[in-house]
């Protein structure tokens, strides 16, 4: 179809009055330039539709809209939980087995001498579909036995703290998705098809330096990590970083509030006055939250240091002095309320620590978290896609500065030598990474990322992006993963046809029986409309590869077509399956 307009443009003294069909826009674009005059305004930021732009973001900024309740998301966590428990269940059996298998002991000895693959057919016997999740297992186990332990004095360590289920989060129906061992994440995600017709569960293990769980403390958390870092700082041995990573409301803020608790305490100890300088690295530029937020500038020197202009540094001399301080900088941040966080923060909020025995530095900085655009009230549209792009910006940044200089790290320890390698580090690319640059370019230097993670199964795509992002940022750890295909079930949590007789199902049942039989294999088949129990037994095996014949709408649920030489083949499956459902099923008695 041709779109049709009148334009009116000014050329030298003639007036030309035009109408014809839509143009190419690199034409569109010339033609624009000399119009001095047009009926319709030019892109979205013409000063014509500025009252209507505005109107639309007010619009969007006064919506509270919660778009979970929406059935798709929904489904997968709620509707199908009883099938998400049973598969976490079955897990953690084949989990026990497999660890039985590795480690024998004398309750299970017998058990060690069936070997892999034998165990693997037995768990595919008891729990249809597990099967494939033994081997990644044993993997698993195996490579924490023979993993080396990193040292503390290691220059890059990655931790991982997984918060409890909140009070609400229970109330509402959530349940933990992960599990957290000594040296290793295992996420659980379970996805349902758009469909809706097939449901999976995908395992993904993620390896670290350290786990710590929900129910570890924090004076734990702070001796492994914080305590190497602010020993090496007190005693002059060099400058140190941590790192707070993670979701909104995973609870980087609070592992802050932790670390520098454990400060309060040991400035006490040591007894030295220490000087802090805290700001804020956000959208708009940078702001020190020790002097209500006063705008400052990043400047470099010409030995290529950042140095924080116009920022206040103030001195404490003990930690309740320190406490108070930092108190008042932390109600500063630029936060805004979010469904997972009330105040969730949407600024990088760096810290450092000088202290004056030494003269060293230590910073803990809390990055920015992330959420999705439906998780995110009160706030219009724009501003939230501003700070996003700002926020995903400096974060990628720092992956790939980390990343290079891992790497970096590891040539020049394979070949022998302390300088660094030639390969130059990208921190000039965010403000967030030109702050941090002694991270990078400092050999002794020493950094630890710890990744806050929610334990709700709702969170799980971000506890995956979290991860991921981790696991990137250091390449010395590793990942595995494996998907198995979960019995999908309803809200009753049971299927109907299981009680009843194969020539007596229902069309109802019979799609139910496809759309879960083998694991949700034959999900994609469509079976001719209204047709139930009796008329499904009447189809031999050639009669089934015809409805699924390439070409055949009425084949498939979606409408493509199987390829020639699968056809035969699923529809013998099918058959089969349909044979083993007869042979399962309960007599009737006429």
């Amino acid at each position: 179809r041709t779109t049709t307009w009148h334009m009116r443009a000014e050329v030298g003294d003639e007036q030309l009055v035009g109408a014809g069909k839509r143009t190419s826009p690199r034409y569109a674009r010339s033609q624009s330039n000399r119009m001095s005059l047009t009926d319709f305004a030019l892109g979205e930021d013409a000063p014509r539709n500025a009252e209507g732009r505005a109107a639309q973001e007010a619009h969007w900024g006064a919506s509270n809209i919660d778009a979970r309740q929406h059935f798709s998301v929904r489904e997968a966590l709620h509707l199908q939980k009883p099938a998400v428990l049973a598969a976490l269940n079955d897990y953690e059996r084949t989990r026990v087995l497999a660890k039985c298998l590795s480690k024998p002991r004398a309750d299970s000895e017998m058990l060690s001498k069936l070997g892999a693959d034998l165990l693997t057919m037995i768990v595919d016997f008891a729990m249809p579909g597990q099967g494939p999740l033994l081997h990644p297992i044993l993997c698993e186990e195996r490579r924490r036995e023979l993993a080396p332990q990193k040292k503390a004095g290691t220059a890059f360590r990655v931790f991982v703290r997984v918060r409890p289920l909140h009070p609400h989060e229970s109330e509402q129906g959530e349940y933990v998705a992960i599990d957290d061992m000594p040296s290793a994440l295992v996420c659980h995600d379970a996805r349902l098809a758009r469909s809706g017709r097939r449901l999976s569960m995908l395992h993904r293990w993620y390896s670290c330096d350290a786990v710590f769980g929900c129910n570890t403390s924090d004076a734990a958390v702070c001796s492994t990590v914080l305590v190497p870092l602010l020993e090496r700082v007190v005693h002059g041995e060099g400058d140190a970083t941590a790192l707070l990573y993670g979701q909104t409301g995973a609870g980087k803020t609070h592992n802050l509030r932790a670390f520098i608790e454990c400060v309060q305490k040991r400035i006490d100890d040591v007894g030295s006055n220490v000087e802090a300088l805290f700001f804020e690295v956000a959208t708009e530029g940078c702001h020190d939250l020790l002097n209500e937020r006063a705008k400052v500038a990043l400047r470099s020197d010409a030995e290529q240091a950042v140095h924080v202009c116009g920022a206040r540094r103030a001195t404490a001399s003990s930690g309740e002095e320190l406490a108070a301080m930092l108190a008042a900088g932390l109600a500063l941040r630029h936060a805004v309320a979010t469904e997972a966080n009330p105040f969730s923060s949407r600024s990088h909020a760096i810290l450092e620590l000088r202290f004056s025995s030494s003269g060293r530095s230590l910073q803990l900085v809390d990055l920015a978290g992330s959420e999705r655009n439906y998780e995110t009230h009160h706030m219009s549209s724009r501003q939230f896609q501003r700070e996003s792009i700002a926020i995903n910006k400096s974060l990628m940044a720092l992956k790939t500065c980390l990343r290079v200089a891992a790497g970096r790290a590891e040539v020049s320890a394979e070949q022998g030598c302390g300088k660094q390698g030639s390969v130059r580090v990208p921190y000039r690319d965010s403000s967030l990474t030109r702050v941090l640059r002694q991270c990078f370019e400092d050999a002794s230097h020493q950094t630890v990322i710890l990744a806050a993670v929610s334990p709700a199964a709702s969170s799980v795509i971000h506890t995956l992006n979290t991860m991921d992002h981790v696991t990137l940022m250091a390449p010395h750890l590793s990942t595995r993963e494996c998907e198995v295909n979960v019995p999908r079930v309803g809200s009753s949590g049971g299927f109907s046809y299981q009680s009843v007789p194969v020539h007596l199902w229902t069309p109802a049942q019979v799609i139910e029986w496809v759309s879960n039989t083998d694991g949700g294999r034959f999900s994609q088949v469509a079976l001719p409309t209204g047709i139930d129990g009796k008329g499904l037994l009447g189809l031999s095996a050639r009669r089934l590869s015809e409805l699924i014949e390439s070409g055949h709408e009425a084949g498939r649920a979606d409408g493509e077509g199987w390829y020639v030489s699968a056809q035969a083949r699923v529809g013998r499956a099918l058959f089969n399956a349909l044979r083993d459902a007869q042979m399962e099923s309960p007599v009737s008695r006429v």
